[in-house]
């Protein structure tokens, strides 16, 4: 399985765990035409504004598509049909998907043992995607490529590896995993009649818990502490979400979370891409041919000048 939470924070399924806070609809994971999860992404600004929330989760499974949303209000739409779920209660469509609800929490079951979990909070959801057969083809941001935990691909195939350049996870990566309006399951969620206005954005930084005030930092990492939280990738990712929510149940969804493979850290400079590598390596090479030519013409002006100074002696 592999998560979105907080603001927002990816636990890929391999493991991997970076920090994604533009803004706008994206592809979660996408693994053929019969298992589709998107989220909407809301901007935390004015007060965090390279930080996002997810505000919408959707997901098609099969013939069926179904979106957990939070705003205008909270509900379940399953085919273009508000479902009011009561606690407790299950909802079967004719596609074989099986919807319940366990408190603020919406689970989507497919036959096959796809699912989306989607935890719903005042002002943000917890996601989780799971996978119900491996080997898997799956794709988006939740997902990793060539069984590498460290790398992740944009939708046409290149490829990241961590630590992420950050106008490379946002402007290549991040772009290409947009939805376009046409292929939206998360329309479901906008007001019957009223044209939806979702704002996509990219942050302008990286924005981690180090960023923030100390006063703040210090009152997070009592909170986090606290509950239980031990392991430092999920520590800093628990501080970061309570200085953002301003509450301390934002720590909830790190308690029993499993510590991550690896850690993306998202940087101005990161890593040289592939390709810069390969320029990189062909420099050098012609920068040690240089070199060699020069040396083996001076080798060559010192033995003919060696041999001058004998013909003259002799």
């Amino acid at each position: 399985s592999a998560r979105t939470v907080g603001d927002t924070h990816i636990r890929t399924f391999g493991g991997l765990f970076y920090d994604f806070q533009a803004s706008g609809e994206f592809v979660l994971a996408e693994d053929g035409f019969d298992f589709i999860v998107q989220a909407r992404k809301e901007s935390g600004a004015p007060t965090w504004p390279n930080a996002s929330v997810n505000k919408a989760v959707a997901t098609k499974m099969g013939d069926t598509e179904v979106a957990v949303c939070l705003n205008p209000d909270r509900r379940l739409v399953v085919d273009d049909e508000v479902v009011a779920l009561a606690d407790g209660n299950y909802h079967y469509t004719s596609d074989g998907v099986t919807i319940w609800r366990n408190g603020n929490k919406y689970t989507i079951l497919a036959q096959n043992g796809d699912s989306l979990s989607a935890t719903v909070n005042n002002t943000w959801i917890n996601a989780n995607v799971g996978l119900g057969h491996s080997p898997s083809d799956v794709a988006g941001l939740l997902a990793n490529v060539n069984g590498n935990v460290n790398q992740i691909a944009s939708r046409d195939g290149t490829i990241l590896t961590a630590p992420f350049p950050f106008e490379e996870l946002y402007q290549g990566f991040g772009n290409s995993w947009r939805v376009p309006a046409n292929q939206s399951l998360l329309a479901a969620c906008d007001d019957p009649g009223v044209e939806a206005v979702i704002e996509s954005g990219n942050p302008t930084e990286p924005f981690y818990a180090d960023d923030l005030p100390a006063d703040l930092y210090e009152e997070g990492n009592q909170v986090c502490t606290n509950a239980g939280i031990t392991n430092e990738i999920l520590l800093d990712a628990c501080i970061l979400d309570y200085a953002f929510f301003n509450h301390e149940s934002a720590a909830d969804v790190y308690v029993d979370m499993t510590a991550p493979t690896a850690l993306g850290i998202v940087s101005p400079e990161g890593a040289p891409s592939d390709e810069k590598k390969c320029w990189f390596l062909v420099w050098l090479l012609l920068i040690t041919i240089l070199v060699l030519l020069i040396a083996l013409i001076h080798c060559c002006l010192r033995k003919k000048k060696a041999m001058q100074y004998n013909t003259g002696q002799q």
